[in-house]
């Protein structure tokens, strides 16, 4: 502090200031710089301060958005659970039904291919017959 004053004190004489006014000048300053000093010292702290209580809350405010998403995350697995399941139901229903058409068909498909081969047969049958009083 002392070297301080005296270099500003050295500058104001050199620069024509009168030696009394140059010494209060420089102490002036000197107590002008010390409180400013003294300032920053207290906004570092304050703003430690208010650093700590902002990463607190912050935190705080996370843990709550992590435990809201969560039982959020659960209850939309819980639904698409329940979903999956009624799908699962319902293919299989719809399986079966599948199943009972496709074998409907077959019977009916088996039912008129006999028909078809019998009446068929028996134009073969009367086919050959008229051939063979022809021939």
């Amino acid at each position: 502090m002392a070297t301080m004053i005296s270099e500003v004190y050295r500058a104001f004489i050199k620069g024509g200031v009168p030696e009394k006014e140059a010494r209060e000048a420089a102490e002036a300053l000197s107590a002008e710089n010390l409180s400013t000093k003294s300032d920053v010292a207290g906004a570092v702290q304050r703003l430690s301060a208010n650093i700590f209580e902002t990463e607190q809350r912050v935190s705080g405010e996370i843990a709550a958005l992590r435990e809201e998403l969560t039982g959020e995350i659960a209850g939309v697995r819980s639904e698409l659970t329940g979903v999956e399941a009624k799908l699962s139901g319902e293919i299989v229903a719809l399986d079966k039904k599948l199943s009972l058409d496709i074998v409907a068909v077959k019977q009916e498909l088996t039912g008129e291919i006999a028909a078809l081969r019998e009446e068929l047969t028996g134009e073969i049958a009367t086919v050959k017959q008229e051939l063979t009083g022809e021939i």
